[in-house]
């Protein structure tokens, strides 16, 4: 998440202040995530389909209120801590973090539906990523 966060660029839309992610820093994040042993022992092909993968899941979360190139990072992040290893109710704390403006971490009603778009924008993804595994096999 903090990958995401630190490669964003703060943007105002309608008087509110979003995390906006381009798509050639997602790609900067992803080769960040990706330690270049591994991405070297990766074949052409298997490259091409890693990045064919992430492309489809960060369009998963384009919205059109930032333009066609752009993301709101912050849902990013919390549809990417999902794919994670680790516990559940860390990923849901992470997420919940993440949205709040509220001190307790209570998520207002906004910010609980970005926390629901953001979370079907990800199962859409692995939707998408999974149809497009069988269609190379």
């Amino acid at each position: 998440c903090n990958i995401l966060l630190r490669h964003a660029k703060r943007k105002t839309i309608n008087g509110t202040s979003i995390m906006a992610l381009h798509r050639q820093d997602f790609g900067r994040c992803i080769r960040e995530l990706v330690p270049v042993q591994a991405s070297s022992q990766f074949s052409r092909s298997e490259m091409e389909c890693f990045s064919t993968y992430f492309e489809n899941f960060l369009s998963c979360f384009e919205t059109g209120e930032l333009g066609s190139e752009q993301v709101n990072a912050k849902e990013l992040a919390v549809g990417f801590s999902f794919l994670c290893a680790g516990k559940k109710s860390a990923k849901l704390a992470t997420g919940f973090d993440l949205l709040s403006s509220s001190p307790t971490g209570g998520l207002s009603q906004d910010e609980l539906t970005q926390y629901l778009r953001s979370y079907l924008a990800m199962l859409v993804g692995i939707s998408l990523l999974s149809s497009s595994s069988e269609k190379m096999a």
